[in-house]
């Protein structure tokens, strides 16, 4: 498996427990004392923990330094010639 893939996997897996987990603690809610209301709290908290983090970030207003990720070298026009040798137009 290639780390791209892995990373991709990473990704669904989480969303898909985090699906999961949402559905079981909303689907006892109904349960619980606060009766057939039960599932707007738990959304409610759910929406505000997840904004929590989002919110701490910009109040502190901290951004990381641009890290560049790919250099292109030469100039435009030994690029452009680079490609006509080898498309052949």
């Amino acid at each position: 498996m290639t780390p791209p893939t892995l990373t991709s996997t990473l990704t669904t897996s989480a969303c898909d427990t985090g699906i999961a987990a949402g559905s079981a603690v909303v689907g006892r809610a109904p349960d619980s004392s606060l009766g057939l209301t039960g599932p707007a709290p738990v959304g409610t908290v759910s929406a505000a923990l997840t904004l929590l983090p989002l919110t701490a970030l910009a109040l502190l207003g901290r951004t990381r330094p641009a890290r560049v990720v790919a250099r292109r070298t030469g100039t435009a026009e030994r690029r452009a010639d680079d490609t006509r040798a080898t498309t052949g137009h």
